[in-house]
């Protein structure tokens, strides 16, 4: 094998090694592009109407994709339902089952923009909100 084939191969394995970690690191922001913390918008209790198999384009074996169908009560808001794609670490997996309640974030601009809040997942799950101005469902 000549100076010139050793250097190819090289090249070639450090080409495939950038493109793995690339794919990885637009994994994990594709995996996390519905989550979101309390600090990054309005935080608000939602009721998990449904968990189904979700479609997120990179999963991880220490995580379940779900598509969650959320029905969100924000503070001094009418109640909405929606839809989001996330990554759930598989040790929260049960926080998301049918009736259960969850924390999610609401964006500051676009309150319709919701992400599922997963440091909230430590705590306990919250209470139904008692709000009457969010009594009235709303979709949007």
């Amino acid at each position: 094998m000549g100076r010139s084939q050793k250097s190819l191969d090289l090249r070639v394995v450090g080409a495939i090694f950038v493109a793995i970690i690339l794919m990885v690191m637009v994994g994990q922001f594709l995996g996390a592009r519905n989550t979101a913390s309390a600090t990054d918008g309005t935080p608000a209790p939602a009721r998990v109407e449904r968990a189904a198999r979700g479609s997120c384009i990179i999963g991880f074996k220490s995580s379940s994709c779900f598509e969650l169908t959320l029905s969100v009560h924000p503070p001094r808001q009418a109640v909405f339902t929606t839809k989001i794609d996330v990554n759930i670490p598989n040790q929260w997996s049960s926080r998301v089952q049918p009736s259960s309640w969850v924390m999610v974030v609401l964006d500051r601009e676009d309150p319709s923009k919701v992400g599922l809040d997963l440091d909230a997942f430590e705590l306990p799950p919250p209470a139904p909100s008692s709000d009457p101005a969010s009594a009235a469902t709303v979709s949007p």
